[in-house]
């Protein structure tokens, strides 16, 4: 589990733990895994990891800050391409998105851009303040093939589906 040795897990075996209350209870989490190593003091680097568009917000980046603080008053500058964003609203999952005043870095969150083509803020950009950028953008290596499997087993599976639902309504027609 999350690049910890098999020797060492949470637990034994699933018996042993009537919930999942008592993991979190143990505090085997916290101790084990190391927090991320961020910096809010540094300058602004924000991992876009996801993205949506929005009738009202327009483009809405997820990100983590590696880096840095995120506010919804700084103008910010997508690393890429160049693109300079006001932000209209900062916030965390909660689970639903919900408003806060800043991000600090090691957070996760999202950022109401206003843009209007997702592809001008799209997965692996970097978002970093406009005023005082930072030196290097973060790097984003995606999936390649195993993503490009997964979204063809996943098409054939809606396929399959679809064409397994039409044929069922033809058996119950007769």
């Amino acid at each position: 589990m999350i690049a910890m040795p098999n020797t060492d897990p949470f637990i034994d075996r699933p018996e042993h733990v009537d919930t999942v209350f008592e993991i979190i209870e143990s505090k085997a989490i916290v101790e084990r895994i190391p927090p991320p190593r961020s910096n809010p003091e540094k300058p602004l680097r924000a991992l876009v990891f996801d993205s949506h568009y929005d009738a009202y917000k327009g483009v809405v980046a997820y990100v983590r800050l590696m880096d840095g603080v995120m506010d919804g008053r700084t103008p910010l500058l997508v690393m890429s391409n160049g693109v300079r964003i006001e932000a209209i609203e900062v916030g965390i999952f909660n689970p639903s998105m919900t408003p806060v005043r800043a991000l600090s870095a090691g957070e996760v969150g999202y950022v109401a851009t206003g843009l209007k083509i997702v592809r001008d803020c799209s997965v692996g950009d970097t978002l970093t303040v406009a005023r005082q950028p930072a030196e290097q953008p973060l790097r984003f290596e995606s999936g390649g093939r195993m993503w490009w499997a997964i979204s063809c087993i996943s098409m054939m599976a809606i396929l399959f589906h679809a064409d397994a639902t039409r044929r069922n309504r033809r058996i119950r027609k007769r």
